[in-house]
C-alpha cells in the first residue's frame, strides 16, 4: 500500500463515515472509471489485443487485468469482482486524491512511447488525464498516474466488505482480427505452427481484414485462450489471427 492510499483510507475513517460523496453513473452499461493505454509503436496485432487495465461500471462491476499475467500469445488474464456502494466511493476517492477529477490538456504529446490514460465520469462530467512519454522523457504527471494505478490495483485486490469475490471474467463476445501473412514474412514461421480454421468461427472473418465481433456462445471454446489458434492455414493461404475478449466500452476497431 502506498502512502497516498494510506492517506485516503485514514482520511475516510477520520471523517466518521461522512467523506465526500461522488455522484456517478449507476447503470450496468455506464462506465465510471477506466484506466486505458496507448500502445505506442507496436504491431497492429499487439495494439489490437491491448485491453483497458481497469474498467469500473456504474453497477459496481470492476473488470481488471492481472499485471504481468498472460495466458498465451499476449492474451492478458482478466478478472472481475463487484464493488459495493461504499467501494465505488472509495475508488473515486483514490482518483480524487490523485488529482484526477480534473482534465489535463493532452494535445501536443507524442504517444510513440506509449501512454496511460485515465477517464473518470463523476458529477455529470468526464475527466481525462494521461501520462505520456518514455522514462527518459520528463513528465510531471507520470509519477502521480503510476501511483494512482498502483493504489487502485491494490484496492481492487484487497479484502473487505466493500468488494465481492474475485472471479475470472467471462466474455459474452470476442473481437477477431485476421491478417494474411505475406510470402516474405511467412519464412519466419514454422509450418507445424499452423492449424486449420476452426469450423465454429465464421469463415468470412479471415477475409475481412478488419475487426469483427462474434458471439461467445456461437464459437463455443474455439477462442478460449487454451485452444486459441493464432496461426491459421486456409488452403495455401496463411493468416495471423488476433483475438481479444470484449470489455464494456471497447469498440471493435
Amino acid at each position: 500500500m502506498t502512502a497516498a492510499l494510506s492517506a485516503v483510507l485514514i482520511g475516510a475513517a477520520a471523517a466518521c463515515g461522512s467523506p465526500t460523496a461522488f455522484d456517478h453513473p449507476t447503470g450496468s452499461d455506464e462506465r465510471v472509471l477506466v484506466v486505458g493505454s496507448i500502445a505506442g509503436l507496436v504491431t497492429p496485432e499487439n495494439d489490437f489485443m491491448g485491453l483497458p487495465r481497469v474498467t469500473i461500471m456504474g453497477d459496481g462491476t470492476a473488470i481488471f487485468t492481472r499485471e504481468g499475467a498472460y495466458l498465451q500469445d499476449g492474451i492478458e488474464v482478466v478478472d472481475q469482482r463487484t464493488l459495493s456502494a461504499d467501494g465505488m466511493q472509495q475508488a473515486l476517492r483514490i482518483a480524487s486524491s490523485a488529482g484526477l477529477l480534473e482534465t489535463r490538456d493532452l494535445s501536443g504529446y507524442d504517444d510513440d512511447g506509449g501512454a496511460t490514460v485515465v477517464h473518470v465520469w463523476v458529477d455529470d462530467e468526464q475527466f481525462t488525464n494521461g501520462a505520456y512519454g518514455s522514462d527518459d522523457e520528463p513528465d510531471r504527471n507520470r509519477d502521480r498516474i503510476r501511483e494512482f494505478v498502483a493504489d487502485l490495483d491494490a484496492f481492487l485486490r484487497s479484502d473487505g466488505d466493500q468488494l465481492g469475490p474475485i472471479t475470472a471474467y467471462q466474455p459474452e463476445e470476442y473481437d477477431v482480427l485476421a491478417r494474411q501473412i505475406d510470402e516474405q514474412s511467412l519464412a519466419s514461421f514454422e509450418p507445424q505452427d499452423f492449424v486449420e480454421w476452426p469450423d465454429q468461427i465464421p469463415r468470412d472473418l479471415i477475409d475481412a481484414g478488419v475487426c469483427s465481433r462474434v458471439d461467445a456462445h456461437d464459437v463455443g471454446d474455439a477462442l478460449d485462450a487454451d485452444n486459441l489458434p493464432v496461426l491459421i492455414a486456409d488452403g495455401d493461404t496463411r493468416y495471423l489471427v488476433a483475438v481479444r475478449p470484449v470489455l464494456p466500452g471497447v469498440a471493435c476497431r
